[in-house]
């Protein structure tokens, strides 16, 4: 027995590997491997640096939501203290937080990690991201809504 759950396990660690090598991920293979590793980034760089403020799921906290159905729209929400700049698409998001957040420390993060944190939060709230990670280039194919 010991010999064919060695087994088991082998094709099951095989599978997983054979999942992932062909674009499969944690968001159950919607995005392409580089785009889930760059989403996995941006989640550990906004739990550290966006949910202070934002709260640890992107909604909740003593700023907007940016997580969510309805979060990335086009206009500002409502009472927005911070953003006054409507963003047609991802683009538009992506410039505005890599000069305005976190505030005053927005310098801090190279622009590999803005669009890692942007694409997390646009993956979170069920946008495609398509295949290739995101950039200022492919940031404009992004529509909000």
């Amino acid at each position: 027995m010991p010999c064919a759950e060695a087994i088991s396990k082998t094709l099951l660690l095989l599978a997983g590997l054979a999942a992932a090598a062909c674009g499969g991920s944690s968001r159950g293979g919607a995005v392409a491997p580089a785009v889930a590793d760059q989403v996995d980034l941006g989640e550990g760089l906004f739990r550290r640096r966006c949910a202070p403020c934002h709260g640890l799921e992107g909604r909740g906290g003593r700023a907007p939501n940016v997580i969510g159905e309805g979060a990335l729209s086009v206009q500002p929400p409502p009472g927005a203290k911070t953003r006054k700049e409507a963003f047609p698409t991802a683009a538009e998001l992506l410039a505005w937080t890599q000069k305005k957040m976190p505030p005053g420390t927005a310098d801090d993060l190279k622009p590999a990690e803005h669009a890692a944190v942007v694409a997390y939060m646009l993956d979170e709230s069920g946008f495609k991201l398509g295949a290739r990670p995101l950039d200022a280039e492919t940031a404009k194919l992004i529509k909000l809504r």
